[in-house]
C-alpha cells in the first residue's frame, strides 16, 4: 500500500465456503475515481476506474471478489460501502470495475418451486425469503450463502402471495408497499454494512434529523426541484387479476383535487390481488402517491459539511430548505437514495435524492378541528428567568373558545426575551393543512411550532419581523403531520434597552386548525 489516501478499496477473495469475503488480496488507495450508491428497498452500485497498468489490477476478479470502500475520518478508515466485484469495461488507457451491494444481489435469485404464503403474516415472509436466499434457493452455489438473518419485526398485517419465479428483490420490494399500503409506516429491509452481514427488516424505521440541515447555500450548493413529474394524477383507475383464475377486478381513486388541477387520470395493473380490498388499498396508496407536489427533490452537497451515513440512514426525514427563484421549500423529506464519488486528489461529491413523506400528502377532505382542539390549549409558561408573573398563569384563560369569547390577558414586564407559549395535544398525529389565529394585538407577534414527541418542537411558521394585527391565515404547502402544536407570543423591546413588555388587552379569540387524519 503507497502513501495513505483519503478513500480506499480493499478487494477480497471468496472464501472457501459460502462465497463470503475471504482473505485480503489487494488494498487500493490510489484509484482514479470511485462511486458508489444505495437506496431506499431497492441494490446499490459501485465502481471504481484505474489506469490500465495499475500493478494490482490482476487482483480484482469480476463475479470472484469483493469490494469494501473505506473513508479516513480523520483517525481511521470507516467503511462505508461492499458488495461483490461483477464485471469490467476496458480501454485502451483505463479500466472501470463495476459492482453491486448485496442487496442488489436478491433480484438474481428466485424462487424455483411454486411457493405460496396464504395468510401469513408479512413479517415471517420476510424472514422465509431471507431464508431461501441464504440457502441460494437449494442449490450449490448460492451467493449469499455467509448472511444470516438478523432481526425481523412483525407487522401484524398478513397476506397471501406468491413468490415463485419472481425476482427476490422484487418481491419484497411489493411486500414492503403491502406494509405501507395503508400506514404512514415505512417500511424498510436491508443488509447490514459491516460484517458480520445479517439481512435485516425493520415494520418501521424512520428517524427525524432535526439536526441536519440542507439548506441551499449552505450544505447544498446544488438542487433539482420537481413539484409534479410525469407521473402526476388526480385519478388512478386501477386493474387487478385475481391469483385464482381469470377473474378481474377494478377499483378508482382519487386524492389530489381536480377542481385546482383538472382531470388527470392513470391506469396501473396490479398482478395477484387478494380481493377487492386489496385492490382499493393498492390503487388508493398509488393515487397519495401520483397526486403529491413537491415530490422530487435532488440535492448536491458539499461533503466537508457531511459525509455519508454521518448520523443518518436512508428512510431518515431530514429537513430541506431552498429559497431560490421560484422555489420556496421548508420541510421534512425522506431521504430515498444516497450517491457518493471520491477522487484520488481527496476531493468528493454527495448527492442526495428524497421523496415527500407518505404522512405528508396532501388532504382529500378538509375538516375544521377548531371545535376538537378548542378545549385542549394549555398554558407551558414561559422560556426567560426572572419572571415576576405570568398573564397566562391561569388555564382557564388560556383556552380559546370558537365562540368568539376573547380572552384579555392583563400586563407585565419582563427582563430578557422572552416566549410565552400556548400548547396544543391533539390526541393522535393529524395532518394540518392550515391554522387561522384571530387575536387583537399592540406590538407582539406569534410562531407556530410542531412536535411529534411534544419536546422536541421544529418552527412550522414564523413571520420573523412584523407585529401582525390582523387575523393570521398561514397555509402549509404541504400538511404537516404532528400530534402537538405550540404558539408562541413574542415579546416586543418596549424600551431598546432589552427590557420585554407584555402589553395590555392582547386577545386570542379563537385558533382554527384545518387537516385531516393522518394516513
Amino acid at each position: 500500500m503507497s502513501v495513505q489516501g483519503k478513500f480506499r478499496v480493499v478487494i477480497y477473495s471468496n472464501s472457501a465456503t459460502a462465497r463470503g469475503r475471504g482473505r485480503v488480496k489487494a488494498i487500493i488507495d490510489d484509484a482514479v475515481n470511485i462511486g458508489c450508491s444505495e437506496y431506499l428497498n431497492d441494490g446499490g452500485e459501485f465502481f471504481m476506474t484505474l489506469p490500465y497498468n495499475h500493478p494490482q489490477m490482476a487482483a480484482v476478479s469480476p463475479l470472484r471478489t469483493h469490494y469494501s470502500v473505506h473513508r479516513w475520518n480523520g483517525s481511521a478508515y470507516d467503511e462505508i460501502f461492499n458488495g461483490l466485484v461483477t464485471d469490467m469495461d476496458a480501454t485502451p488507457d483505463e479500466v472501470v470495475f463495476y459492482g453491486e451491494n448485496y442487496l442488489n444481489l436478491l433480484q438474481t435469485t428466485i424462487d424455483n418451486n411454486l411457493v405460496t404464503y396464504s395468510n401469513q403474516e408479512i413479517g415471517s415472509i420476510f424472514s422465509a425469503e431471507f431464508s431461501n436466499a441464504i440457502s441460494g434457493d437449494n442449490t450449490q452455489q448460492g451467493r449469499l450463502g455467509f448472511m444470516t438473518v438478523g432481526t425481523v419485526n412483525t407487522t401484524g398485517q398478513s397476506t397471501t402471495v406468491i413468490s415463485a419465479y419472481t425476482p427476490r428483490l422484487d418481491f419484497l420490494k411489493g411486500l414492503a408497499d403491502i406494509v405501507s399500503s395503508n400506514t404512514t409506516s415505512l417500511p424498510v429491509f436491508y443488509i447490514s454494512r459491516t460484517s458480520p452481514f445479517t439481512f435485516e427488516f425493520r415494520s418501521h424505521r424512520s428517524t427525524t434529523r432535526e439536526e441536519i440541515l440542507l439548506e441551499y447555500g449552505g450544505l447544498v450548493n446544488d438542487f433539482r426541484y420537481i413539484p409534479y413529474g410525469p407521473e402526476f394524477a388526480t385519478y388512478v383507475r386501477g386493474i387487478g387479476q385475481k391469483r385464482e383464475g381469470a377473474t378481474v377486478l377494478y377499483s378508482t381513486q382519487t386524492w389530489a383535487s381536480e377542481s385546482e388541477f383538472g382531470h388527470i387520470a392513470r391506469a396501473k395493473v396490479y398482478i395477484d390481488v387478494v380481493n377487492q380490498t386489496a385492490l382499493d388499498r393498492m390503487v388508493k396508496k398509488d393515487a397519495r402517491k401520483y397526486g403529491a407536489t413537491g415530490q422530487r427533490v435532488a440535492l448536491a452537497l458539499r461533503v466537508n459539511g457531511l459525509a455519508p451515513w454521518d448520523g443518518y440512514d436512508l428512510g431518515d426525514k431530514i429537513r430541506i430548505k431552498i429559497s431560490r427563484g421560484p422555489v420556496e421549500v421548508n420541510q421534512l423529506y425522506t431521504l430515498s437514495g444516497l450517491e457518493w464519488i471520491g477522487r484520488a486528489d481527496g476531493t468528493e461529491e454527495l448527492y442526495f435524492s428524497v421523496l415527500l413523506p407518505t404522512d405528508n400528502v396532501s388532504c382529500e377532505t378538509v375538516t375544521d378541528y377548531s371545535d376538537a382542539v378548542a378545549t385542549v390549549w394549555s398554558d407551558m409558561g414561559s422560556n426567560a428567568g426572572g419572571i415576576y408573573g405570568n398573564p397566562w398563569a391561569n388555564p382557564n384563560n388560556v383556552k380559546p373558545s370558537t365562540s368568539g369569547d376573547a380572552t384579555t390577558l392583563s400586563g407585565v414586564t419582563y427582563l430578557g426575551e422572552l416566549y410565552t407559549y400556548l400548547k396544543c395535544d391533539l390526541g393522535s398525529s393529524l395532518r394540518i393543512t392550515k391554522i387561522v389565529i384571530d387575536h387583537s394585538v399592540n406590538g407582539w407577534m406569534v410562531k407556530l411550532q410542531s412536535s411529534d414527541n411534544g419536546t422536541t418542537w421544529t418552527d412550522a411558521w414564523d413571520p420573523l419581523s412584523g407585529f401582525p394585527d390582523d387575523p393570521q391565515t398561514v397555509e402549509f404547502e404541504q400538511p404537516i403531520t404532528a400530534r402537538y402544536w405550540r404558539l408562541a407570543s413574542h415579546w416586543i423591546n418596549a424600551d431598546g434597552e432589552g427590557h420585554w413588555k407584555y402589553y395590555s388587552n392582547q386577545q386570542i379569540p379563537v385558533i382554527h386548525m384545518y387537516g385531516c387524519p393522518a394516513v
